[in-house]
């Protein structure tokens, strides 16, 4: 379900989201994704039955659970700085009883599905929920995935347009060969 929700945010809605099975590349992926956690307006955690098992297993070791980490650290810094949307799958259940350093988890507002086609009638909830801003076009985004393109000049209108009336932030660079506007 991550991945569908991923796709949705990004190549229906327009959202840039960072999702460590499609975004990790090259280098330390430890700092890339703590850097990520400190950057994000929004954080989804997605509870499915098995979420918090390593955290109460006491043979596993608490630095080497990385949801544990993420979910610690986005909680630090606080709910006027980003926002956690828990986003709980069918047959999770929530423990009563949580660590210290992650157990305010249990007081934000969840979003439930009831099972795989609830997914979609929840997505415009999560959609109104969120903090972050589009960051593309969607249309433009699937049929430009890397956001690159050399229009022509009325294209570039339309797409200036779209973009001034979504409030999106973009740059344009115009060379020899062309336009390429890409949103910041």
């Amino acid at each position: 379900m991550a991945e569908s929700l991923y796709e949705w945010l990004t190549v229906k809605k327009g959202y840039s989201v960072f999702f460590d099975k499609k975004s990790l590349r090259e280098g330390r992926w430890d700092k890339e994704l703590r850097r990520q956690v400190r950057l994000c307006k929004d954080f989804l955690l997605i509870v499915d039955k098995h979420l918090f098992d390593r955290m109460f297993d006491s043979t596993y070791p608490k630095e080497e659970d990385w949801v544990r980490q993420e979910l610690s650290e986005v909680i630090n810094r606080g709910d006027d700085v980003v926002n956690i949307i828990p986003i709980i799958l069918p047959k999770a259940v929530l423990p009563k009883v949580l660590p210290d350093d992650i157990g305010t988890i249990n007081k934000w507002n969840w979003i439930s599905i009831e099972n795989k086609y609830d997914l979609l009638n929840k997505c415009e909830e999560l959609k109104n929920r969120l903090h972050s801003r589009q960051t593309h076009l969607p249309d433009f985004y699937s049929k430009h995935p890397e956001m690159n393109v050399k229009p022509n000049i009325d294209d570039v209108k339309q797409i200036l347009n779209e973009l001034i009336q979504k409030n999106i932030c973009f740059d344009i660079n115009v060379s020899v060969d062309g336009y390429t506007i890409s949103t910041k």
